[in-house]
């Protein structure tokens, strides 16, 4: 596995020396204005530029190397193949890597058992009749500061190993470079705006090689959906009507995002495509479709069983975060954050006397 490791970092420097050398692809993305700034690749590079690359897969239709060319470049590919090495790389504790491998059977496992022990929990205090016969408020359910005690205890828990991870991450790809607040700001600028959904300009080439922006639109629906219902979770228990509709907003954002990435990856170029995502996308659907049949059944007895549904599903996505395809939103922010950093400082040695 080390070894196969290596194998993938070399081939992915192998193919940026010769990207870098045409030059076709200028302009497209930040990965390849970051290049123009490197002679050579080491490891730490394309650790970098595999999570500076979003995948929007314009360069793989507009290059002229692609296989079955002798150079065989396919730098869709090889990012994401040196994306799943840079998380096992910084994993912490590394104990856990194998989850990467098996998201989909630890995701089921881990949801079905937190589902099954707080239906033990509920029906032990309140009985089986509040699924379908007596209504239980949703304060009655779970009291307000049970609930948000193992809440906050869950989300400290994840910053602070996404802390743990994404400190190492900045150290190995910066070098040790301390983080500057403007770079900051100019890459939460990038994450927000999604600039490097856009391509070259005409939208990603994805499912087809033909621009557009439909994987943009399902990414920022996920994204901000999930933000929304996150924001709207913290005013729990749900005792006005606009945090109720801004919960049923976020989860139909979520629910038509997660839709459309999966459709869109059955759809995919499979020459392309290594990322496999389906099963942590489809871990962000169930989510969104819970919560919204959660505010749907809301004046029935039903909504509880859904409430526990969405809960267990989030809880997973959470408890899993530091160990799949979630480390990616750490790892590519500070990417982001060290290109304007890179941009930034050679823009001084350009300007210098």
């Amino acid at each position: 596995m080390l070894q196969q490791g290596k194998d993938i970092i070399a081939e992915a420097a192998r193919q940026l020396t010769i990207c870098n050398a045409c030059r076709y692809c200028e302009g497209y993305c930040d990965v390849w204005d970051a290049i123009e700034t490197r002679r050579e690749f080491s490891h730490d590079d394309v650790v970098h530029l595999a999570n500076l690359c979003h995948d929007c897969r314009d360069c793989f239709y507009a290059c002229p190397y692609i296989p079955p060319h002798e150079f065989a470049i396919n730098i869709p590919r090889i990012m994401s193949e040196s994306r799943k090495i840079s998380y096992k790389q910084f994993v912490f504790p590394k104990a856990f890597r194998w989850i990467l491998d098996r998201y989909a059977q630890t995701y089921f496992i881990l949801t079905s058992l937190i589902f099954l022990a707080l239906m033990t929990y509920v029906v032990f205090l309140h009985g089986a009749t509040i699924f379908y016969k007596s209504y239980l408020p949703m304060q009655l359910l779970f009291p307000p500061h049970i609930f948000l005690l193992l809440e906050y205890s869950m989300y400290a828990y994840v910053f602070i190993l996404w802390y743990i991870e994404g400190s190492k991450y900045w150290k190995y790809i910066s070098k040790g470079a301390k983080v500057e607040i403007k770079s900051v700001l100019k890459a939460l600028g990038d994450v927000f705006l999604h600039k490097n959904f856009r391509g070259g300009g005409a939208g990603c080439t994805y499912p087809y090689d033909k621009g557009n922006y439909s994987r943009l639109a399902a990414h920022a629906l996920v994204m901000f959906g999930f933000i929304i219902d996150w924001l709207a979770v913290l005013f729990y228990p749900f005792v006005s009507l606009s945090t109720i509709l801004l919960y049923l907003l976020g989860s139909l954002m979520m629910s038509a995002g997660s839709a459309a990435m999966l459709i869109m990856a059955g759809q995919a170029d499979k020459n392309v495509d290594t990322a496999r995502m389906s099963s942590f996308i489809g871990a962000f659907l169930l989510a969104g479709v819970s919560g919204i049949l959660f505010i749907l059944f809301l004046p029935t007895p039903t909504w509880a069983i859904f409430f526990l549904i969405r809960d267990s599903s989030i809880g997973s996505i959470f408890l899993l975060a530091p160990f799949s395809k979630f480390i990616h939103p750490i790892f590519r922010f500070l990417s982001l954050v060290w290109n304007r950093q890179e941009w930034a400082m050679q823009q001084e040695v350009m300007q210098a006397p």
